[in-house]
């Protein structure tokens, strides 16, 4: 199963104490069209962020049996990234909960929701998971070769595959789902995460990298 590289998600913690800003809509006339709590950036250890910002709970969460308060968390990012510095590897997608649990309890004070530390899975509502596989192939010319046939020799049911620079997608416009093909020795050689070392190099260097988003 492949690893949890992005989350846009509701969740269930009691999100009415945040310190979010207000984003608002004025007509020329002066009226106020409409207003919302804006997206505020939450920087990790590593220089890495995710958003986070204030939602209603939805009704298919109120009824889930996990514990969802009235005013809840939308949350938006890598939670890997945020928490260990690279997406390289990291939790699966079957660990998503106790990720972004994890994710959330590392919050800074005035974003960080009161009942975080509670010992509970609260509910959540995904709205976008993007799951990432590495396929060891041996060797960097080999991922390059891969990633040049299927340029010219794959399609999907949106059609032929497209390209651009090194990296082969597939329904790259889909409202439902997307999916994308690279070299991750090559992003991360242009890239660099803050803990970049030979070890790290090594263990991606023959390594073909695939990344499916469901949305939705």
């Amino acid at each position: 199963m492949g690893m949890l590289d992005w989350a846009t998600v509701l969740m269930g913690y009691d999100g009415s104490g945040l310190e979010v800003g207000r984003v608002l809509s004025v007509r020329p006339d002066g009226e106020l069209e409409w207003e919302r709590d804006r997206w505020e950036k939450v920087e990790g250890s590593y220089l890495a962020s995710v958003q986070v910002t204030r939602d209603s709970a939805t009704a298919a969460m109120r009824s889930s049996g996990f514990p969802c308060a009235r005013d809840v968390l939308r949350v938006s990012g890598n939670p890997a990234k945020f928490l260990q510095g690279h997406n390289v590897f990291g939790p699966s997608v079957a660990e998503a909960g106790p990720l972004l649990r994890a994710m959330v309890r590392a919050f800074p004070a005035g974003l960080r929701p009161a009942d975080a530390d509670e010992d509970k899975l609260v509910a959540v509502q995904r709205g976008r998971y993007d799951t990432a596989l590495h396929v060891d192939l041996g060797a960097h010319r080999l991922v390059h070769e891969w990633l040049r046939a299927a340029a010219s020799s794959t399609r999907s049911r949106h059609g032929r595959a497209l390209v651009s620079g090194s990296t082969v997608y597939w329904g790259q416009h889909s409202r439902r789902w997307s999916m994308k093909a690279y070299c991750k020795f090559c992003e991360l050689r242009e890239h660099p995460p803050v803990d970049w070392g030979d070890e790290l190099r090594a263990w991606c260097e023959g390594h073909l990298r695939l990344e499916l988003t469901l949305r939705r």
